[in-house]
């Protein structure tokens, strides 16, 4: 069932195809970090060297400060 769900993400999105299976179970379970995707990205997109995550300037949605931080931090190797 799990190589299925697998074969399905790959198909809906043929970049998971040069993701190794446990590298796919990795991201399909990725933490609540955003960070943490930027080993996958590389993966799948190889001329990517850095993420920057923001969120709109919207004051109707409210998040918790980590999670803020997580998303409006700044990746770079």
């Amino acid at each position: 069932m799990l190589n299925s769900y697998m074969e399905q993400a790959r198909w809906a999105f043929p970049r998971l195809f040069f993701l190794s299976d446990s590298d796919l179970l990795g991201l399909l379970a990725w933490s609540r970090n955003p960070k943490d995707l930027l080993l996958y990205v590389k993966k799948c997109f190889p001329g990517i060297v850095g993420l920057k995550f923001t969120l709109p300037q919207d004051s109707s949605l409210k998040l918790n400060a980590t999670l803020d931080a997580a998303l409006n931090g700044e990746i770079f190797d």
